[in-house]
């Protein structure tokens, strides 16, 4: 339903630009709380450990917010 509602007043929609509002109209707080918890990330365990949860973090971080250079 949104995705309609906001193609029908559009032309030509670039895909960052949609992105964007996509992201804006369904962004929720537990993207933030992904960003915090990966800027926090610390080695804790062994180097396997860190690394797996650092590539969770990260692909949850992608997920949330796309426009994020990876």
């Amino acid at each position: 339903m949104w995705y309609n509602s906001y193609i029908l007043g559009r032309n030509n929609v670039d895909w960052e630009d949609f992105v964007v509002n996509l992201c804006a109209r369904f962004r929720d707080e537990i993207g933030g709380q992904v960003v915090e918890e990966f800027n926090k990330l610390q080695q804790q365990g062994t180097i396997d450990d860190y690394l797996e949860n650092f590539e969770e973090l990260k692909a949850l971080v992608l997920m949330k917010n796309p426009t994020v250079p990876n």
